[in-house]
């Protein structure tokens, strides 16, 4: 359970870390960039397996697929930075949790991955607990965390289940080939250089990447990045998934509402309290 809780604790602490970084001034770009050249040595340092054996084939979809995985980690964490910041860290962390609802559908439409009967009514509840996630209050003068921008929640949702899709790609035509570590070196590598196209067009948040409070919070965010992959992992190896999934996916969301609503007073409405009830719910019933 060690491995567990360490998961969760990085995952949570991403969040956090987006949260300050505004607070402080950090350039996010520059934050991510610097993050994911810490993640992108780390895979390459840590993981003594890493071994290419196949085909040029396999290895160009295996560069394609990896590439591709790193720009939607940059484009999702940038939006999940950015959705901490318009409707605040709990149900920024619920919609990240909730979006694992797309790599089940596409497990079961792609790879012919039948759900039980539990994960078929946990597909329609955790539908049902987006939108309650979604719904702005019904007061509009209430104090909230903002007014809640659906569109950038279904796009955050839709960024994050896609990521999480091609990790399945990986496992399902990759996996036998080419070891992990070496999947997320090219992931993390691919991150890497989109973040730096971007910064070159800019010199002044280049400038703001290389600044010591960036370079130090992208440290401490590429090693939790890593870290929270690495413990989820390292749980899995000792755990049944039947408990990691529902506990690690249920503890973050439970533990980014706490956050959000004792630290940094987020205020959500009675529909989003709704909506974060059933995420649970349903992460519990599509994971168990």
């Amino acid at each position: 359970m060690v491995y567990l809780a360490l998961a969760v604790v990085c995952s949570l602490a991403i969040g956090v870390i987006f949260k300050l970084a505004r607070r402080v001034g950090i350039d996010r770009l520059g934050l991510l960039t610097v993050n994911y050249f810490v993640a992108m040595l780390l895979a390459l340092g840590i993981g003594p397996d890493v071994a290419l054996d196949g085909r040029a084939s396999d290895i160009s979809l295996l560069i394609t697929v990896g590439l591709v995985n790193g720009v939607l980690f940059v484009v999702g964490f940038g939006l999940y930075a950015a959705a901490i910041d318009r409707v605040g860290l709990a149900l920024s962390a619920a919609t990240m949790r909730i979006a694992v609802l797309i790599p089940f559908v596409a497990s079961w439409v792609i790879w012919n991955e039948l759900p039980t009967t539990l994960q078929l009514p946990g597909m329609v509840v955790a539908v049902g607990a987006f939108g309650l996630m979604a719904l702005p209050p019904a007061d509009p003068n209430r104090r909230t965390v903002a007014k809640h921008p659906a569109a950038m929640l279904a796009l955050l949702f839709f960024v994050a289940g896609i990521t999480d899709t091609t990790l399945k790609v990986y496992d399902e035509h990759l996996a036998d080939f080419a070891s992990r570590s070496t999947y997320l070196f090219v992931a993390f590598a691919g991150a890497f250089v989109s973040g730096v196209c971007y910064l070159i067009g800019s010199r002044r948040r280049l400038l703001s990447a290389l600044s010591i409070r960036t370079l130090a919070g992208g440290l401490a965010l590429g090693l939790l990045n890593y870290g929270s992959v690495e413990f989820f992992l390292q749980a899995l190896a000792e755990l049944p998934g039947t408990l990691v999934f529902p506990v690690n996916h249920v503890a973050v969301l439970v533990g980014g509402t706490l956050l959000g609503v004792l630290i940094w007073k987020e205020m959500l409405s009675r529909s989003n309290w709704l909506g974060l009830a059933l995420a649970c719910l349903a992460l519990v019933l599509l994971t168990w």
